[in-house]
């Protein structure tokens, strides 16, 4: 316990025997302790020896050179929380496993190392296991193999993993460059690394491991997820960028439930040039009574939903802000000048502390974070030509975006993305076209093709919002007004659409006129159509057809209805009394 204070404090009074001050109190001041760096090989030849050496909170530091043989690999601590680094990063200082076993078990930190040629005989993690909540930072692993994470494997705690390249790894299973149960892989790329399942990353058993500005390319599969693959996992990434990777079935990423619910949440994403013979970009299943979810959103997607593969129940949200248009990435998958990606991220996202783009810059460089790993030092220019992007135009509301495109609305129209026919300088596609017929509702009258009766803007065509009981395609008060209907009791339904009901008073064979009612309610019901109304006679009705009345009842299949019966004056209480269904106890 180096530079530590040792203070005796004696407690008595004139009259406390000497013997009795004995009693001491013993008080150690421990904020003179201070942590140890022990160097290799200058203190310790191996680095085993080192971490052996070392104490909790103590810092192992590894001189430039390559390390290999016994007490360089398969490295443990014994529980102690120790860092071990190296003096000046991976290019410098190498762990070569000479294919004999894994770096590191770690419940510790490391920090600045190649390891390569790495194989874990037993378990996972041919380069390192992690066992605790601990930190890998600005490593490369490579050429590492392993049942389970070529490269790294997590399985207890919830590890660091950050500013790394895990590259050219294989499983014999799953997750050739990663697998992890729990984990926060930030800054990293994993490329060309290969699986059974999971050829870059397998995430799996009901944890949720998030991914922030990473790099994910050229891994494969021999199944599911070339990229990443989320067995009865929760993910989550952000700002990542997923190029080349292939598979059988998800290319970029495959989402599984089997044991327990599964669900992927993707924001500020770009999936480009991934194929896959099922879902080229992303694949999810549901084969099991558990649930898939599959989020997408402000991402760009080659190939749009379409590049989505799904089997069984599996819940897909596809999100706002989602693009299809090529990202312009450039050979290290970085955002070109002009890439539609710059500026077109989610526009309520805030970076977290100290987070940067996967090259170490500022995540967010003008008014919007861009879509990917990289943010972009290009400002992409705006259509309208004041210095700003379109995306911080409709931010700070410069421009307007009312189809939600990112492309100011005056934009669209003066290039030809968008239609204006009515001249009102508001894109076609954001007016009302309740005919669905791509044309905005008050082209469609001025042009003729729709017509409006009643000169209340709607199309005569727009049943749902014109009332039309008869069905001849004309609103009931442009029927009525014309002459085409007859109105007697001025009630603004055509008489046609009223029938009557009238127990005492109806022959044989009525037909729902006043003149000849129908005897019973069941046979008004059945002979209306939507809007109709069914009037009842004051009279007594206790016959069959009069009770359990069906609404249902002689309704063309796929048809709705909605009918009113009533009495001849509801508001009338004298008629309203006499008029009576008597279901006899039924």
């Amino acid at each position: 316990m180096a530079n530590s204070e040792l203070t005796l404090t004696m407690i008595g009074t004139r009259r406390t025997p000497w013997a009795l001050l004995m009693s001491a109190v013993l008080v150690v001041n421990t904020a003179l302790v201070r942590a140890d760096v022990l160097n290799v090989p200058a203190d310790y030849s191996t680095i085993q020896q080192a971490v052996d050496a070392a104490l909790d909170n103590d810092v192992v530091v590894v001189a430039d050179g390559v390390y290999s043989g016994p007490g360089n690999r398969d490295i443990e601590s014994g529980g102690r929380t120790v860092t071990v680094r190296s003096a000046n990063g991976p290019s410098s200082c190498i762990i070569d496993c000479q294919s004999a076993g894994r770096a590191f078990n770690l419940p510790f930190s490391v920090e600045g190392f190649t390891i390569v040629n790495g194989v874990a005989s037993v378990g996972g993690g041919g380069g390192i296991r992690c066992t605790a909540n601990t930190t890998i930072r600005n490593c490369v692993i490579s050429n590492c193999a392993a049942w389970s994470g070529g490269g790294v494997e997590s399985g207890l705690g919830r590890p660091t993993i950050d500013n790394c390249v895990i590259t050219g790894n294989t499983a014999e299973e799953i997750g050739g460059g990663v697998s992890c149960r729990d984990a926060l892989i930030t800054n990293c790329v994993i490329a060309n690394n290969h699986a059974q399942r999971g050829g870059g990353v397998h995430c799996r058993e009901y944890q949720a491991p998030v991914f922030r500005n990473c790099v994910i390319r050229n891994n494969t599969s021999d199944t599911e997820g070339g990229g990443v693959r989320a067995a009865d996992s929760s993910a989550v990434f952000s700002n990542c960028t997923f190029a080349n990777n292939a598979a059988p079935m998800g290319g970029a990423i495959g989402v599984w439930a089997y044991n327990f619910n599964a669900s992927v949440d993707l924001a500020n994403c770009v999936f480009w040039g991934n194929t896959a013979d099922a879902g080229s970009q992303l694949h999810a299943v549901t084969d099991t009574d558990n649930t898939t979810a599959l989020t997408v959103r402000y991402s760009t997607v080659q190939g749009g939903a379409a590049a989505v593969g799904l089997i069984g129940p599996v819940a897909l949200v596809w999100g706002a802000g989602n693009r299809l248009d090529d990202p312009l990435l450039d050979a290290t998958l970085r955002l070109t000048a002009g890439s539609p990606a710059v500026d077109s991220g989610d526009p309520a996202f805030s970076p977290g502390e100290g987070e940067t783009d996967i090259d170490g810059e500022v995540r967010v460089g003008y008014c919007r974070v861009d879509m990917g790993a990289d943010e972009s030092p290009f400002l992409r220019a705006g259509c309208i030509g004041n210095g700003q992007t379109d995306a911080c135009n409709i931010a700070d509301g410069t421009s307007v975006d009312c189809n939600q495109n990112l492309t100011p609305d005056d934009c669209d129209l003066s290039g030809g993305t968008s239609l204006d026919c009515n001249g009102n300088a508001i894109p076609d596609d954001c007016e009302s076209d309740c005919n669905v017929n791509s044309v905005p509702d008050d082209c469609d009258i001025s042009g003729g093709s729709s017509a409006d009766c009643n000169g209340n803007g709607t199309p005569d065509d727009c049943i749902a919002d014109e009332r039309d009981c008869n069905r001849n395609g004309v609103p009931d008060e442009c029927d009525i007004a014309g002459g085409a209907s007859v109105d007697l009791n001025a009630d603004g339904l055509p008489d046609e659409c009223q029938l009557y009901v009238d127990d005492d008073n109806c022959p044989e064979q009525g037909n729902g006129t006043p003149a000849n009612p129908f005897c019973t309610i069941q046979n008004g019901i059945d002979s209306s159509f939507d809007g109709y109304e069914v009037i009842v006679a004051p009279g007594m009705y206790a016959a069959a057809g009069n009770f359990d009345l069906n609404f249902g009842h002689a309704l063309p299949a796929g048809e709705t209805r909605a009918i009113t019966v009533r009495g001849t004056d509801p508001s009338d209480p004298a008629i309203v009394a006499a008029t009576v269904i008597d279901a006899g106890g039924m």
